[in-house]
């Protein structure tokens, strides 16, 4: 009887350790269940002109303003996603925090994890005083589980689909550091 119960309490603990090792490795994590964003990214339309967009851009993420995420130049970057090969633009990253928490459904159900994002910003003339802007997601990722690092244990971070709210969530800072009166005259032009 005692080799029976010490059986059952063995088992009992194997599956909760693989149950712990698999929601640690992140596979849990599920997928974000909002809408998500294309290749392209997003993109939209203001009634500025490069300039004043280009500043506006400097200026909503200066300092790490916005999210903690840092604003610095996208060339060399090629190394975050395969066939990526930015140019021109600028590339925000994020630093200590996240971006913000992304509904996901997975084994768990429904749960809201942290989200880390990393954009490409780019803008372009399409007229004298109307300037395109695109912010495309190169990396996205949730926290979840635990792994080992530098300091001890912190977040697992897994890679999943980029969500359009973010990238939104982007233009719309950039859209307050405009001038009221070019912000009022936002086009509603998303791609």
């Amino acid at each position: 009887m005692a080799t029976m119960k010490a059986r059952w309490i063995f088992i009992a603990l194997a599956l909760l350790m693989i149950g712990f090792i698999v929601w640690a490795a992140g596979a849990l994590a599920g997928k974000p269940c909002v809408p998500l964003s294309d290749a392209n990214g997003t993109e939209r339309i203001f009634a500025a002109s490069e300039s004043e967009v280009g500043s506006a851009i400097t200026n909503a993420f200066r300092l790490l303003r916005y999210h903690d995420l840092m604003l610095t130049d996208p060339i060399g970057s090629d190394w975050m996603a395969a066939d990526w090969h930015p140019t021109n633009g600028f590339l925000l990253l994020p630093t200590t925090s996240t971006v913000g928490t992304v509904p996901t459904v997975g084994f768990l159900g429904r749960r809201h994890l942290p989200y880390l994002a990393a954009f490409h910003i780019t803008f372009r003339s399409v007229s004298t005083n109307q300037t395109t802007v695109g912010v495309r997601t190169v990396v996205a990722k949730v926290v979840d589980g635990i792994t080992l690092g530098h300091a001890g244990t912190t977040g697992n971070t897994v890679v999943v689909p980029p969500v359009r709210q973010e990238e939104e969530k982007v233009l719309a800072a950039i859209a307050d550091e405009l001038t009221p009166h070019t912000n009022s005259a936002t086009i509603a032009g998303q791609r």
